[in-house]
């Protein structure tokens, strides 16, 4: 991605310095689908949101000497930058955990031995007096801060939580896939029922399909 050479971007495609509409394109089975998968690890990683299976199943480089998958993300928030990082050996096991805000490491942990760095600055995100000492859970720490604490509207937490509860990965090939929906099943019928919108419905048949039905009101 960093060998552009001289190609100018389409200004339509940069907001704030950075490009936020990009296509991917290429022959089958070379990774295009894996690259979504590692943008959208986080999903599964900091929300209770639907994961496809595929995450799961195929997780580390079969090309890899490594069996440690590492993760690196970075945000940008009006004038904060936010860098979250942790490796993983399963889909669901992280074995270490980092975040930094402003180039400040906030905390780090060691899942394997269960430790908090000593030089944590949790005050910064607003999580001081949250107790690790007996934390045995495999969940993110970030997703542990961020149901755990009273975050300010605009805070670096919730600004970074909502951020990543919004993100939606999807594709139709044999069925539809999803990353990031919400978990659970929803019956057309009762939707468009229950945001009375049976009168757009009825319009939707009629000018798709040309079906005049009488669905009530």
């Amino acid at each position: 991605f960093n060998a552009k050479r001289d190609y100018k971007f389409n200004t339509n495609c940069i907001k704030n310095g950075l490009l936020n509409k990009i296509m991917i394109f290429g022959k089958n089975g070379i990774g295009k689908s894996n690259i979504g998968y590692a943008l959208f690890d986080i999903v599964g990683t900091l929300t209770d949101k639907m994961v496809d299976a595929n995450q799961e199943n195929n997780f580390i480089n079969a090309d890899s000497d490594s069996p440690i998958a590492e993760f690196n993300y970075e945000f940008k928030f009006d004038n904060d930058k936010v860098i979250y990082k942790y490796q993983k050996t399963e889909f669901k096991k992280i074995l270490f955990e980092e975040l930094y805000v402003n180039d400040e490491k906030i905390y780090d942990y060691d899942f394997k031995d269960k430790k908090m760095n000593n030089s944590v600055n949790l005050d910064i995100i607003g999580a001081s007096t949250l107790n690790f000492e007996y934390y045995e859970s495999n969940m993110a720490i970030l997703k542990y801060i961020a149901n755990n604490t009273i975050q300010a509207e605009n805070s670096i937490i919730r600004q970074l939580m909502q951020f990543v509860t919004k993100m939606l990965w999807f594709r139709s090939l044999k069925d539809n896939r999803y990353i990031g929906l919400e978990n659970e099943s929803v019956n057309v019928s009762d939707w468009v029922v229950k945001n009375n919108l049976i009168g757009e419905f009825k319009k939707f048949l009629y000018e798709n399909a040309g079906l005049k039905l009488d669905l009530g009101s």
